[in-house]
């Protein structure tokens, strides 16, 4: 049976209808969706963690013993411990980016930047089978050396009280 032309037509029209508000209907939701992600960009672009330089000093205290306790791990043959010390000391490090970016030392950031690769090949070389003893310590006194030419920069030695104290640049 075919539909009369009169149904057709009403049918054709129902059919555009429907399909006009269900593209309305997208179109609304994709751009309170493209608001919502601009605004959410817009707020993490300007949200920058607060770290203090109380903050900062507790970070690099702990990271200085999880180095220390990774060297004498490393010389036991305890590498599982030394693995883990790392691995501590990179998460003491690397929320430390906040304070150096907020205070707008790009020489630290870097420097922290090459820190943490020092840490990564150090876990790395702890991470091979069968692990070189030698080649653990080396990339060990790596991350000495990388932590070294912060400190150089960006730490300095009360004469009084032999505390070490930030020493920003600008």
């Amino acid at each position: 049976m075919q539909p009369t032309p009169s149904a057709r037509v009403h049918y054709e029209q129902e059919l555009h209808t429907r399909t006009a508000e269900a593209g309305a209907r997208r179109r609304r939701h994709m751009w309170g969706l493209c608001i919502m992600a601009v605004a959410f960009l817009a707020a993490i672009g300007r949200a920058q963690p607060v770290f203090s330089p109380e903050d900062l000093e507790r970070a690099m205290k702990a990271v200085g013993r999880y180095v220390e306790l990774t060297h004498s791990a490393i010389g036991a043959g305890d590498f599982e411990t030394a693995k883990t010390r790392v691995a501590r000391a990179r998460n003491q490090l690397a929320p430390t980016i906040a304070f150096w970016r907020n205070n707008k030392e790009a020489d630290a950031v870097k420097f922290l930047r090459e820190a943490i690769a020092a840490l990564d090949e150090l876990d790395l070389s702890l991470s091979n089978e069968p692990i070189d003893r030698a080649a653990a310590g080396a990339a060990a006194k790596k991350v000495d050396a990388a932590c070294q030419r912060c400190h150089a920069v960006y730490r300095e030695q009360d004469p009084t009280s032999k505390k070490f104290v930030v020493k920003l640049r600008r």
